[in-house]
């Protein structure tokens, strides 16, 4: 889980990689569905930008409710600034 998040932040920012922002939902969904929190606030970041995926803020909204529940400070506050 810890090495697709790294892969999937890697391809966001295109460091060591070229930058591919379909690549990098794809490896951040996998670690996601895996219970990770940062992937789950990094993929709905993804999805509220419209990132290498369509924009969708319902599962955006999804993704940060999932990583705040879990503890995640910046889900929590990328929840906040979504409902409001």
């Amino acid at each position: 889980m810890n090495a697709q998040q790294q892969l999937a932040y890697l391809y966001s920012l295109g460091q060591g990689v070229a930058q591919n922002h379909q690549l990098a939902a794809y490896w951040f969904e996998k670690a996601a569905l895996q219970g990770d929190a940062i992937s789950q606030n990094r993929l709905g970041k993804l999805y509220e930008r419209g990132l290498g995926v369509n924009q969708d803020l319902a599962k955006a909204k999804k993704l940060y409710r999932q990583a705040a529940d879990q503890g995640h400070q910046i889900a929590s506050i990328n929840l906040r600034m979504l409902d409001n």
